[in-house]
């Protein structure tokens, strides 16, 4: 061994190291609709929340049912989505664990007045098909809502009028947003 290496670092740089972590990871955005419903999902990276945002009345001062989680879970039944919940979160669940990660995830919900009335199983099944196809990625919020506007009936402010998650995606900084270059 050279000078200053020792048995433990030689060990360390003969494995392969993991996947460079500094690089953003991007925010995602996956989209599909059938039967008169939508399901918009959009994944950042953050620690576990979800939030469901669940839209029917369309009208310019409609606002969207919704609950949510952060990283510690809830305690009680969400009041305002119900069963359409917890039948979206086990899809984005089941590939976060799949992806082997953690995600921020919000589900826009959309009921168009030609759906048919098929059970909540219904967006649990439009979830696991928008998380099988290649997501559209984004390097911010802002582009990616601004990319995800035209596909949603009710208006992205109406959203953000009733959105927890949303409101602290768009709020919360990063620590490397405070780093200087040296």
């Amino acid at each position: 061994m050279g000078v200053g290496a020792t048995a433990p670092n030689a060990i360390r740089t003969s494995r392969s190291l993991p996947p460079d972590r500094t690089a953003p990871t991007p925010i995602e955005i996956a989209a599909i609709s059938s039967a008169g419903r939508a399901l918009n999902g959009e994944l950042a990276p953050t620690a576990w929340m979800y939030e469901g945002l669940e839209a029917w009345d369309f009208s310019p001062t409609g606002l969207p049912s919704a609950d949510h989680e952060f990283f510690w879970g809830r305690t009680d039944y969400p009041r305002e989505l119900e069963g359409a919940y917890h039948a979206v979160r086990l899809p984005i669940l089941e590939y976060l664990s799949r992806e082997h990660r953690q995600a921020g995830a919000i589900a826009f919900l959309e009921v168009y007045p030609d759906w048919i009335p098929l059970g909540v199983w219904r967006f649990r099944e439009l979830a696991r098909a928008a998380l099988a196809k290649r997501p559209e990625t984004f390097t911010t919020l802002n582009e990616a809502l601004a990319a995800m506007q035209p596909r949603l009936r009710m208006h992205l402010e109406n959203y953000r009028a009733k959105s927890v998650v949303l409101r602290y995606l768009a709020e919360q900084r990063r620590i490397t947003e405070y780093a200087t270059a040296a």
